[in-house]
């Protein structure tokens, strides 16, 4: 008897987050004639590790499950238009990421950086990421107030300061 080719429709059911993984639970149910089939649940996770996957079948009748494959199918051109232009967009993001990147290093290179603020009367109030000092003084009308402080500069090599 020659075996049956069906597709399931899984749905998730449960999820355990650990960690470092996941375990997700998938459920689907389908009805069968007696005799020899292969059951297939296609457009499971890319990320999935095929030692992990497990099943089990059972049912009104006696089932009897042969073994488990895991198969990876990769098509020539994608299959439905709308995951086509997704992963279109995601190549495109991921292009504007590495151009954000690089503008970041460059950046980084550039700047002159306030290393380390080695004194200050009065205290700052705020140091910022980008080591931006702030300082929120109360002064009567009329009333100064100096403030004072000494810092290093770090600068990118070749660079000229003015």
């Amino acid at each position: 008897m020659a075996e049956l080719q069906t597709i399931i429709i899984i749905i998730i059911t449960a999820v355990a987050v650990y960690p470092s993984r996941a375990r997700v639970t998938r459920s689907g149910t389908v009805t069968l004639e007696p005799g020899s089939h292969r059951l297939e649940m296609p457009e499971l996770s890319l990320k999935l590790d095929p030692a992990s996957v497990r099943a089990s079948a059972r049912g009104t009748a006696r089932a009897r499950l042969l073994g488990v494959d895991v198969r990876r199918d990769f098509y020539v051109e994608t299959p439905a238009g709308r995951v086509r232009e997704l992963a279109e967009q995601v190549e495109s993001l991921e292009d504007e990421v590495r151009g954000l990147d690089a503008q970041t290093e460059l950046i980084k290179r550039e700047r002159i950086i306030l290393d380390e603020l080695e004194s200050a009367e009065p205290q700052p109030t705020e140091k910022t990421e980008l080591n931006l000092l702030d300082w929120a003084l109360t002064l009567a009308p009329g009333e100064k107030r100096v403030v004072r402080f000494d810092f290093t500069v770090e600068h990118p090599r070749g660079m000229s300061l003015e």
